[in-house]
């Protein structure tokens, strides 16, 4: 995963849920990184800070997206996940 050459440690937002973050890329952030440092969680890096409605519809489980762009996130993560992004 190419990092930037910096980050603003406010702007970032981090998660293990899989499917939060790629929702969360459907929304409009970027994946950053990932942090493995404890081998029982990956935890995924994004840019920027989602905004706090998205946050609540998908706890709330009415959060939506386009099908494609959730499926095309999802597999950017997995393929994070297993070191070939």
């Amino acid at each position: 995963m190419q990092k930037m050459q910096t980050a603003n440690e406010d702007t970032l937002f981090r998660g293990s849920d899989l499917y939060l973050s790629a929702f969360l890329l459907t929304r409009g952030l970027r994946l950053w990184t990932t942090d493995d440092h404890d081998p029982a969680r990956v935890i995924f890096v994004l840019t920027s800070r989602p905004h706090p409605d998205d946050l609540a519809d998908y706890v709330s489980g009415v959060a939506m997206a386009n099908v494609q762009c959730f499926g095309r996130a999802l597999r950017r993560l997995k393929a994070a996940l297993h070191g070939r992004a």
